[in-house]
């Protein structure tokens, strides 16, 4: 092989390493939750308190952050860190597990979105897009 095809191969492979990567989104976004309590169980809600922490990709990054039980609709988070104590409903995770046996577990996560609308990131948690954290399970009683 003569110098000047293995310089443009080696360039070719090279450039294709480059765009193979550059197409690639890190994923670097992460939370961190301590300090998880449930307060007080009512018939379809949890009142819960966690402290939190949301790294995004990048630190400018538009944020929306939630937290929900199960199925259930999210409760927005407010700002990229702090203390959440408030309620979660557990009514549609409660009323899909009816008629099971054994265990009945609902998950509660918390889900962090990079995006612009707030729409957006409830479409992006409903897709399962969201950079998620299951931080407790919960069984029915």
């Amino acid at each position: 092989m003569s110098r000047l095809l293995r310089t443009n191969l080696f360039v070719g492979l090279v450039a294709v390493f480059a765009l193979a990567l550059g197409g690639q989104r890190a994923n670097a976004a992460s939370w961190k939750v301590t300090n998880f309590k449930i307060d007080k169980e009512l018939d379809d809600e949890l009142e819960i308190q966690f402290d939190y922490t949301f790294d995004p990709d990048t630190p400018g990054d538009v944020v929306f952050l939630y937290v929900a039980a199960g199925q259930d609709e999210p409760v927005k988070l407010t700002g990229k860190s702090g203390h959440f104590k408030g309620i979660v409903s557990i009514k549609e995770s409660k009323n899909a597990e009816k008629g099971t046996a054994g265990n009945r577990p609902i998950p509660i996560l918390v889900y962090g979105c990079e995006v612009y609308t707030e729409k957006q990131a409830r479409i992006w948690i409903k897709n399962r897009a969201a950079v998620e954290s299951k931080i407790h399970t919960y069984y029915i009683k």
